[in-house]
């Protein structure tokens, strides 16, 4: 039997692969028997693994949304704060002036104040 995309088991075929993985048959021979993935008669019939799996495919789709939401076509304010934030901190930052030997050395960039921040 060929595999089909998106085939879920019935309940019968659910209650025919618990006798026949009983019985000796793996999930891959389960797959075939039933015309679908491996994954699906696991998903089906082990529930730790579906819970397991559950778990997965939802932290990805958090780690996949939009790290802050448009308000009626705006950035909100944390948001913007943020960027303002860091474009302001990269304005103190001085032109770089060290030779390419100073830069790959990791010698400190002349002048620059947030070094004299640190040992206040």
């Amino acid at each position: 039997m060929t595999r089909r995309a998106g085939v879920h088991l019935t309940a019968e075929q659910i209650a025919e692969a618990k006798v026949l993985f009983s019985l000796g048959w793996s999930y891959p021979r389960l797959g075939e028997r039933f015309g679908c993935d491996y994954k699906t008669v696991k998903l089906a019939l082990d529930a730790d693994y579906a819970r397991e799996r559950r778990m997965q495919v939802n932290s990805a789709a958090r780690l996949r949304r939009a790290p802050y939401k448009r308000i009626g076509g705006r950035e909100n304010a944390t948001a913007i704060s943020v960027k303002e934030d860091g474009a302001a901190r990269l304005a103190e930052v001085p032109p770089d002036t060290r030779t390419l030997t100073q830069r790959l050395m990791g010698d400190p960039i002349p002048a620059d104040p947030r070094r004299a921040r640190l040992h206040l």
